[in-house]
């Protein structure tokens, strides 16, 4: 008998581009890709959350792409928005066991900026 008292983590957080431009928009245009240490259940979502709160990123959803790797999709909105920096913040992953991850604020900070206004990243 083994006992799994191992928490999950975050191995890393890849967005499709590092900076969201007007050439993203449209619906289901971006995602970030989350990839765990371990094999998860599938059956319960992470949350993904963005600091700070961005508006050009509309309707997220997420699925399971591989036992280990959860894909975060979004709409994006050419709302004239910028941010420098926008941090990819995981929570609430749980692995087969049932161990809950701890909260991950550091492995996806500075994961990606936003470029909407005219001309922003063509």
């Amino acid at each position: 008998l083994r006992i799994d008292a191992n928490l999950p983590t975050l191995v890393s957080v890849t967005p499709q581009d590092t900076t969201i431009d007007e050439n993203n928009e449209g619906a289901q245009n971006w995602f970030v890709d989350v990839l765990f240490s371990e094999t998860m259940d599938v059956a319960v979502d992470p949350t993904v959350e963005f600091s700070p709160a961005v508006t050009a990123l509309d309707n997220c959803a997420g699925v399971w792409t591989s036992a280990t790797n959860f894909r975060y999709i979004c709409d994006v909105i050419d709302d004239d928005s910028v941010e420098a920096t926008v941090d990819v913040q995981v929570s609430d992953a749980q692995d087969l066991t049932g161990n809950v991850m701890a909260d991950d604020v550091v492995t996806g900070a500075g994961a990606f900026s936003i470029d909407m206004t005219a001309g922003g990243g063509a």
